[in-house]
């Protein structure tokens, strides 16, 4: 047992670390090529990429770690919550009208992210389709995108646009 929960604490800072080496310039590499190599390296200024007002530069690659920790979180529940409400709506012929309706279905977890307004749920949706927009996080990640759990159970990461064109109907 304490070596599979060494294991789960270990696993991070591996995929970290993985992530930092590929992203370290290799100088001596770059010194002990010939130029015949040279051509194909990347000029010292890069295009970088466009800021606006939706999106904002990454943090770093500690931050989109944990961002991406949190995406497989959040999938997660939204998926279950996703489930529980299909299958609510198939047995009641309706959608539930609020967490007390999934009470069971929910892990406490899930239950007191709804309770803090993490999740916004559409509740009493009586057509549950594959396009339907059931719940999603309320706020957008650092890159603008939000995950959407559907009627078909699948959870979906949206852009700005995206999420608006589905919330429309469009």
């Amino acid at each position: 047992m304490r070596q599979l929960l060494g294991l789960n604490a270990c696993g991070p800072m591996l995929i970290g670390a993985l992530l930092l080496t590929g992203c370290q310039n290799d100088a001596a590499t770059q010194k002990a090529k010939g130029p015949t190599q040279q051509a194909n390296v990347a000029p010292a200024t890069m295009p970088t990429r466009q800021v606006t007002q939706d999106t904002q530069p990454s943090a770093g690659v500690y931050q989109n770690v944990r961002q991406a920790g949190k995406r497989a979180q959040d999938d997660a529940e939204l998926g279950n919550l996703a489930l529980a409400y299909i299958q609510y709506s198939l047995e009641n012929g309706r959608g539930p009208s609020g967490v007390q309706d999934l009470k069971g279905s929910l892990s406490p977890k899930m239950e007191q992210a709804l309770k803090e307004d993490y999740y916004v749920v559409n509740w009493k949706l009586s057509n549950v389709s594959g396009s339907t927009i059931i719940a999603y996080v309320k706020e957008p990640d650092s890159y603008g995108t939000r995950l959407v759990a559907k009627g078909d159970r699948s959870v979906t990461r949206m852009t700005k646009e995206e999420f608006e064109q589905a919330k429309a109907g469009k």
